[in-house]
């Protein structure tokens, strides 16, 4: 067991937009499969069955004109403040993953901060952006911790996309992709167990962590913007077996570290890209599927929103209790994978681990 545990997940939250895209807008479409440069290799005639049986996708969510990554963002961040008994002031930062911010400055983060009406005398507070595109949460949860274990009480971490503003309509791999957003409220031990007044509150401690990149010239192509700004994926089979591979090997860095078990693991979030992929992962790990969380029918691949969008839901489902050991892994282009492994206490719990 790993004693260091300083950094605890206190509230979570998402935000999803009210627009359901349900595959009969797809139903009918000659959808191109476009191979890098913008070649169209073949072109496929979409349907529910083709895309529930390649993607494993019903419906995924698209914002509308006032959906923005900031917006989102921030309406995520607040939910998870709700949850934990925080008031926005109470944050020392906030750290953003995005790929898809509305302009490139100033920032997603600052953007959120100003929505909040967040402010600092001091000058004390931090915002800022990562971009590690459906990695990038759980990049994000792991600079979190280490800005709580170098002194900071409270940071919020939001992961945030507005893929339809990228998605090309006419590409085959358009239906994969949906909007949404996600947050965490990361804090100190002390802070967990004096912010909040509820002691059935269950807080996640953050046990472990892993980052890679792996940028070899076949890699960095595999999923990218062109030209015209639109998101391309030309190598899907190869994106595939990566992904199963690099988070496979991720989930075990994370047990490695952890000294956690198949048998102690109680759920296991892996980045919902493609129903297969998830198959894969838990295959490859020798997870049973009933441990493997699944919301990809409902929301399609919504990039670095995804994870924290499954782990939002997952605790109010229930599916998250007292002792469950959590691990979170994820992908994305670079190509980079993250890993997070969680253990859940009670709040009143927090101060003495």
């Amino acid at each position: 067991m790993v004693e260091n545990k300083s950094s605890w997940i206190i509230g979570l939250g998402h935000y999803l937009p009210e627009r359901r895209v349900t595959n009969e807008f797809f139903e009918g479409k000659k959808l191109k499969k476009i191979g890098y440069g913008g070649s169209v290799e073949k072109e496929v005639i979409c349907s529910d069955a083709w895309i529930m049986q390649n993607m494993g996708i019903k419906e995924r969510r698209y914002g509308g004109e006032h959906d923005t990554a900031h917006t989102m963002g921030a309406k995520a961040l607040a939910m998870a403040l709700e949850q934990a008994e925080l008031l926005p002031s109470d944050l020392e930062g906030i750290i953003t993953a995005t790929v898809t911010s509305d302009k490139r400055f100033p920032s997603t983060a600052c953007e959120i901060q100003n929505i909040l009406g967040i402010t600092k005398e001091d000058n004390s507070f931090f915002a800022y952006d990562i971009g590690a595109a459906c990695a990038g949460y759980l990049h994000a949860l792991t600079i979190a911790d280490m800005h709580v274990r170098c002194g900071a009480r409270a940071v919020g971490v939001v992961g945030v996309e507005k893929l339809s503003s990228i998605n090309d309509l006419e590409d085959a791999n358009s239906p994969l992709f949906g909007d949404g957003a996600c947050a965490a409220v990361v804090v100190s031990g002390f802070c967990a167990s004096s912010f909040i007044t509820s002691e059935k509150k269950r807080a996640g401690g953050i046990i472990a962590s892993h980052i890679t990149s792996d940028s070899t010239a076949d890699k960095h192509k595999a999923i990218y913007l062109d030209k015209e700004g639109k998101l391309r994926m030309p190598e899907g089979n190869k994106v595939l077996r990566f992904a199963t591979r690099s988070m496979t090997a991720a989930v075990g860095k994370v047990k490695e570290k952890t000294g956690w078990t198949n048998d102690s693991i109680d759920l296991l979030i892996a980045h919902q890209a493609n129903i297969r992929i998830l198959e894969a992962v838990a295959k490859q790990t020798s997870l049973p599927m009933e441990k493997i969380y699944i919301n990809i029918e409902k929301y399609g691949n919504m990039s670095s929103a995804t994870c924290g969008v499954a782990l939002s839901e997952a605790y109010r489902e229930g599916r998250i209790k007292k002792g469950s050991k959590v691990i979170l892994t994820s992908f994305g282009s670079g190509l980079v994978t993250s890993a997070i492994g969680l253990e859940y206490v009670l709040v009143s719990d927090t101060s003495n681990a």
